[in-house]
């Protein structure tokens, strides 16, 4: 299992971390943080699980991911 992309969503409220990591196996983490006592946590996650205007989000920026992944992540987002 290899990193493909770690896609870095705008912050949450100015200051949470809002991140998803793809892996070349289909695996996606959300790395996230929600106050200041709870941060850098992190999540396996399937596809059905991201928000709709996360992957709204993702999908605006899949530029930033590398070319050769950007049809194996936008199928990703898809399921």
């Amino acid at each position: 299992m290899k990193s493909i992309w770690l896609c870095e969503l705008p912050m949450k409220k100015g200051q949470w971390d809002n991140h998803y990591r793809f892996y070349d196996d289909g695996t996606i983490e959300h790395e996230y943080d929600l106050s200041v006592r709870k941060y850098n946590l992190s999540t396996k996650i399937q596809p059905s699980e991201i928000e709709d205007r996360d992957r709204v989000a993702i999908l605006a920026i899949i530029d930033d991911c590398p070319k050769e992944w950007q049809a194996f992540v936008i199928n990703l987002l898809q399921e």
